[in-house]
């Protein structure tokens, strides 16, 4: 079991709907003719569906279901084909065994929890598990299978932290590999190092270790001092975040100069 992102076009897409392929979930909620017509207003307007997928759970039975994103879908039966025809949309298609699967995969997808590993999508999966490997590879006493304290942890806790949702949307965006996550770890840990060096009751103060000394001892032992910050993992995904926009940002105004 597993989920694959993936770019379809929004007429295809559509044409799975309309025929039948494609079903809506039992449970979802019925569509607003008036929210859908006001989603293809702006999606024609702005030529854009936006980066959000359309998340589709695909039977072992042959049936397929729309589990989020169905006024999205019912909004395309308004856009014009002309513009339809040129527009992509991302969808994850996660393979279910039952439809006791589809319930459990829909409960998650519509409640905000934390993704279960089962349900990882596949290209992120392999993403974390090289990350993983990497950071071992650097700070091999940072890694702990016997009750890991922070700033230690397992590899499968470092798996779980790079399957996060900030990670899936950084993968959307093509901006995700285990090389630029480990370049943003270590300016993470570098920083974080050098404040306690310079200013340690700064320090203590922002990653609460002033009352527990031996979070700084174990930092020293393994070299790691990014995982003194409980939320250091999507950390390093808003500087990945940040870094992408400010590429695409020169990207853009190197295109206006050329043009």
């Amino acid at each position: 079991m597993g989920s694959q992102m993936h770019l379809m076009s929004l007429t295809e897409l559509l044409n799975q709907y309309t025929t039948g392929k494609i079903h809506l979930w039992v449970h979802n909620r019925d569509i607003n003719n008036m929210r859908a017509k006001r989603l293809a207003d702006a999606i024609t307007s702005s030529r854009n569906i936006g980066p959000v997928p359309i998340i589709i759970a695909d039977c072992q039975d042959g049936k397929q279901y729309v589990l989020d994103g169905q006024h999205r879908l019912a909004a395309s039966r308004y856009v014009p084909t002309v513009i339809a025809d040129t527009l992509q949309v991302w969808v994850s298609t996660t393979i279910c065994a039952d439809e006791e699967q589809v319930r459990k995969l829909f409960r998650i997808v519509n409640s905000g929890l934390p993704v279960p590993p089962k349900f990882y999508d596949e290209d992120l999966l392999r993403i974390a598990t090289r990350t993983s490997e990497l950071i071992i590879l650097r700070w091999p006493l940072a890694i702990s299978d016997k009750k890991p304290q922070r700033p230690r942890f397992t590899q499968k806790i470092l798996i779980d932290s790079f399957c996060s949702d900030a990670y899936h949307k950084l993968l959307r965006n093509g901006h995700l590999t285990p090389e630029n996550i480990i370049k943003y770890i270590i300016e993470i840990n570098e920083g974080v190092k050098e404040l306690y060096n310079t200013n340690p009751i700064t320090a203590h103060s922002k990653y609460g270790t002033k009352k527990n000394p031996t979070l700084i001892y174990r930092a020293e032992k393994i070299d790691f001092f990014a995982g003194l910050n409980v939320t250091w993992s999507d950390d390093v995904a808003t500087l990945i975040t940040r870094a992408a926009l400010i590429e695409e940002k020169d990207a853009e105004a190197e295109d206006e100069i050329m043009y």
